[in-house]
């Protein structure tokens, strides 16, 4: 819970992240269930979510981030890198980390 609440300076100064930009950053994400899991979003509402966007992968990890962003009072990029880390997207993780000026 702490390091969720990290921000640090540049974070900060680039704001939270908003939909459009986890869409770019998150583009070869796959994994949007297990992703949703680890960012603490209830498992009934992802098979919600998976069932009212027919399975479709780019439409669903829309949703879930959206959802995400509404629940979330400070979603971070920090979040964001940790649960990449957490879910073995390691690569994708450093990237976003580095873009960001998340320290790792």
């Amino acid at each position: 819970a702490l390091f969720r609440a990290y921000r640090t300076k540049q974070e900060k100064d680039c704001g939270l992240p908003t939909l459009h930009q986890l869409l770019a950053n998150l583009s070869d994400v796959t994994e949007w269930f297990l992703l949703g899991i680890y960012l603490d979003i209830p498992e009934s509402d992802l098979e919600k979510i998976r069932y009212e966007n027919h399975w479709n992968v780019t439409d669903c990890k829309c949703e879930m981030l959206s959802t995400w962003l509404r629940r979330n009072p400070q979603p971070t990029w920090a979040t964001i890198v940790t649960t990449l880390n957490d879910i073995g997207r390691r690569s994708m993780a450093h990237k976003i980390a580095l873009k960001y000026g998340i320290p790792t």
